[in-house]
């Protein structure tokens, strides 16, 4: 009814006119309100990245219990952390009042861990919510600060009890680089699970997203993101192809045990893109022809067809593409856009193309006269291949203001 649309209106401006002139204070209150929910978490760090506000791992020195702007960026919340709560957090940043925690030996001896228990303090290194203390200590690895828990971990007890009892322990003022324990030496983390599990204790990558390499490559190519993915009715399957880009996780192959493709093997995986991740389905034709590039952790750009008669939208694959290639077989041209167009420029800029001969066609675009742009497809001569290392050469050249591969149609 009309009573119920206008509230609804209401509350859309007053959220419109947050998110414009209060954009830090806005997304960090949305993300706050969400942070129960690690995909609605990923979703808003996404958008907040394209805001062109940063957001920043979790510090048990620096963060605050939930998410709270600092300076340009917002800091992630210590109780947003999987497996930490809010109590814990709310601990944490009481008791660092006499200063930052040095380590994480510090750390324990500091709280009462009754409150703050292992699962909490291992969740805390997984999302690198101690990676500054353990700086200030000689660089701890997330590994070796695990492995060193337990021994941290028996020192705050006695520490805990010292209190209690009226004593002044051994780290009483708190452990100094001469006097605190060793870490123990074990084997690193890969990068790969570093990342997953920071990924599983906070939804997101925030210190080295595997994706972040490849991002031009993938916003060029792959401007759909798995939470922007065109709408179908439900219950039906979309007729229109996608592209989508990101990783392959957990790859699972199974045989089909019935109907006219018995015996062929066809696969299941998530996507993972910068926003959120998507159910894949490779059937068995696309997999006898493409099955070798579903490995893990693989990035990928594929297209196919959206099926929404499942709980989920699921991905119908029909074509993969490693992200290497896609720049040679998903360009359909190079956009070079110039601030200037003169004799010299054009020379220099052809004299560029000539070191990389192919069948792409180039595009330039310039501004004939003030608030009008042109585009202009120059001739066979001009054409180039499709070669990363040329949109850095073209980019070098004085009077271009920028250049990008043009995308072909899924």
């Amino acid at each position: 009814n009309k009573s119920h649309t206008v509230a609804y209106a209401v509350i859309t401006y007053q959220t419109a006119y947050l998110k414009r002139h209060f954009p830090r204070e806005y997304m960090a209150a949305l993300l706050t309100c969400e942070m129960a929910d690690m995909d609605k978490v990923s979703e808003y760090v996404e958008e907040a990245r394209r805001m062109g506000i940063g957001v920043l791992p979790p510090d048990v020195s620096r963060s605050v219990v939930d998410f709270a702007v600092e300076g340009p960026d917002i800091r992630f919340g210590l109780s947003a952390i999987k497996g930490v709560g809010h109590a814990a957090a709310e601990q944490i940043v009481k008791r660092r009042a006499d200063g930052p925690y040095a380590s994480v030996f510090d750390l324990c001896e500091r709280l009462d861990l009754h409150g703050v228990n292992r699962a909490a303090l291992e969740a805390l290194i997984r999302a690198g919510a101690l990676d500054a203390p353990a700086g200030v200590a000689g660089g701890i690895s997330r590994a070796r600060l695990t492995a060193a828990l337990e021994r941290a971990m028996a020192l705050g007890a006695t520490a805990t009890a010292d209190r209690q009892a009226g004593q002044m322990g051994l780290f009483g003022a708190g452990p100094s680089a001469a006097t605190e324990p060793d870490y123990p030496v074990v084997a690193e983390w890969s990068e790969t699970e570093k990342m997953a599990r920071e990924r599983e204790a906070i939804g997101f990558y925030a210190t080295n997203h595997p994706l972040a390499r490849h991002e031009r490559v993938l916003r060029l190519f792959a401007p759909v993101t798995t939470t922007s993915l065109p709408p179908v009715v439900e219950g039906t399957r979309s007729t229109e192809r996608v592209r989508v880009g990101g990783m392959i996780l957990a790859p699972r192959v199974t045989v089909v045990k019935t109907g006219p493709n018995e015996g062929r093997k066809m696969a299941f995986f998530q996507l993972e893109d910068f926003a959120g991740s998507l159910e894949c389905v490779v059937f068995s034709r696309t997999y006898a022809e493409q099955g070798a590039r579903i490995t893990a952790d693989r990035v990928v750009i594929l297209e196919g067809k959206l099926d929404h008669t499942r709980e989920h939208p699921s991905l119908q694959v029909d074509s993969i593409v490693p992200i290497e290639d896609a720049p040679r077989l998903l360009a359909r041209g190079l956009l070079v856009r110039l601030s200037a167009t003169e004799p010299s420029t054009l020379g220099r800029l052809k004299e560029c193309l000539r070191a990389f001969p192919g069948d792409l066609p180039v595009v330039l675009e310039f501004k004939p006269e003030p608030g009008a742009v042109a585009r202009v497809r120059t001739g066979p001569g001009w054409s180039v291949a499709s070669d990363e290392r040329l949109l850095a050469a073209v980019g070098a050249l004085e009077n271009v203001a920028a250049t990008e591969f043009l995308s072909r149609e899924p």
